[in-house]
């Protein structure tokens, strides 16, 4: 599977992170952990960089994320970028190890 554009940039950001995961914030954004805030709007906070959850979800499918268990509530549960996940961003050959 070739990610989209927008999962494109996701696992670009994920590989590129120290946390290598995304939380979900108030108002249902999903974002890295460290992503800044924007100024505030009617419904709270708004990081400046997010994705849908149904672009978390298709990475889930695609093996590019999985949970991190770290909540027992699997819509609220931090996701990991996964091997997969690596070698979809261009971070891991998927040919190395091999001869």
């Amino acid at each position: 599977m070739t990610p989209s554009p927008t999962q494109r940039e996701t696992l670009r950001r994920l590989a590129a992170s120290e946390s290598q995961r995304l939380e979900r914030r108030q108002g249902g954004f999903w974002c890295l952990p460290e992503t800044a805030e924007r100024e505030s709007g009617a419904c709270g906070p708004v990081p400046e960089w997010s994705i849908t959850v149904q672009t978390v979800r298709a990475m889930e499918r695609a093996g590019w994320l999985a949970r991190a268990n770290r909540w027992p509530d699997e819509w609220r549960d931090e996701r990991a970028l996964t091997e997969a996940g690596m070698v979809a961003a261009g971070e891991i050959d998927p040919r190395a190890g091999r001869e």
